[in-house]
């Protein structure tokens, strides 16, 4: 599927380094899609969710071939 260059692999690199390549995959995403971003608070911590607001316009970027295979969304697209 064409949504593997959206993953950060996190082990053995620095918080600055994820961080980077966060605000890089935001920019990335933000110049194909329109996103939202929401902030909850989960006991004493708050999380942030970054979805992209016209979920099928995902669906048009992927493969039938490949969406039959998994029958889902890719799970950062849509909580």
């Amino acid at each position: 599927m064409p949504f593997e260059k959206y993953t950060v692999p996190v082990s053995g690199r620095s918080d600055a380094a994820i961080e980077e390549e966060l605000t890089r995959l935001r920019a990335e995403l933000a110049a194909e899609y329109d996103l939202r971003e929401v902030v909850h608070r989960f006991g004493e911590s708050d999380f942030t969710f970054l979805s992209v607001l016209d979920s099928y316009a995902l669906l048009d970027r992927i493969d039938p071939a490949a969406f039959v295979k998994d029958e889902q969304m890719p799970y950062w697209a849509e909580i």
